[in-house]
């Protein structure tokens, strides 16, 4: 079992290639996003087991997401696809002082429709966090 369960919206990260608003750019390089994703390989990396709950799309970043939290050892067993909906998308811009833009694409995603029902059947006995 694991030590900890996250439970959240994994998101692909489009992060800016070269300075500059976001609509002027023309190059991306595409990573993983989300808070929990980076809490689970924070825990994941301090060598905990940890394991993740959430819906993503049938897309190609759903897709993606799932396989880049296999490559960071995070369990997905709790991970579902919905065929109905997309996977969140988040763009950053880059910049050389101050804060980047972020323009987040989750409103109505996967995620964004995890009930209950989704929970019910995990087993919680022995998780730590």
């Amino acid at each position: 079992m694991a030590d900890a369960i996250l439970m959240g919206e994994p998101m692909a990260l489009f992060h800016a290639d070269e300075e500059g608003a976001l609509e002027d750019v023309s190059r991306f390089t595409r990573s993983l996003a989300g808070a929990e994703v980076n809490v689970g390989i924070g825990l994941r990396r301090l060598g905990h087991e940890v394991t993740y709950i959430t819906k993503l799309g049938m897309d190609p970043f759903g897709k993606y997401i799932f396989r880049a939290l296999e490559r960071e050892g995070i369990g997905r067993e709790f991970i579902t696809f919905d065929k109905e909906r997309q996977s969140g998308l988040v763009m950053k811009s880059r910049v050389n002082s101050g804060d980047p833009v972020l323009e987040y694409y989750r409103k109505n995603s996967a995620a964004t429709y995890l009930t209950p029902a989704d929970v019910e059947h995990v087993d919680f006995n022995g998780v730590r966090v």
